[in-house]
């Protein structure tokens, strides 16, 4: 009897083990060969589920991103208010540092390598957090969404360079309600 795979399950599962894999070696450090080689499946099957690597590259981005965003509207209750909202963002940002931190590398390896063809890719990855920003804490102000990105991504590097990971949650803290307007 032939083995019952739920190809959107297997999709995910390709797509959540990818990251790390991205994250070592880069965009251009890496062929579908060997992604199908470090994570246990066919290059014919990687090719069944993704047409190329960029594919493969930009869906693992869109739903990690997705993923990101859909875990903490989930526990945004209605009429929330606003600090509430924000210790939410906070307390996300600080609990997922490290894989913020890789989706940061991969998107900056990408447009390094890529080039200027990679904005658009880039761009739409940054938007999935920028909206979901300005829907849910900043009250539609744009521009306090991508002051808030800018706060993130700012204290990630710098905390990656400095390695500390209390200063981190310490400036995530202090920084963060500086861009969100009060209640």
């Amino acid at each position: 009897m032939p083995k019952i795979i739920d190809h959107d399950v297997r999709r995910g599962e390709i797509l959540d083990a990818s990251l790390a894999l991205f994250s070592k070696l880069g965009f251009s450090g890496i062929s579908m060969r060997h992604l199908a080689g470090e994570l246990n499946v066919s290059t014919g099957a990687l090719y069944h589920y993704f047409p190329n690597k960029s594919a493969l590259f930009e869906s693992m981005l869109y739903r990690l991103a997705q993923s990101d965003v859909g875990g903490v509207i989930a526990r945004i209750e209605p009429g929330m208010p606003r600090s509430a909202r924000l210790e939410l963002v906070v307390e996300f940002v600080i609990a997922s540092a490290s894989p913020i931190r890789e989706i940061i590398d991969v998107l900056i390896d990408y447009r390094r390598t890529v080039g200027p063809s990679g904005d658009e890719l880039v761009n739409r990855v940054l938007d999935v957090y920028r909206g979901s920003l300005t829907e849910y804490l900043t009250q539609g102000d744009a521009d306090a969404a991508d002051a808030v990105l800018s706060i993130v991504i700012g204290v990630l590097m710098h905390s990656e360079l400095r390695t500390g990971t209390e200063m981190r949650a310490a400036q995530i803290r202090r920084l963060l309600p500086l861009a969100v307007p009060a209640d």
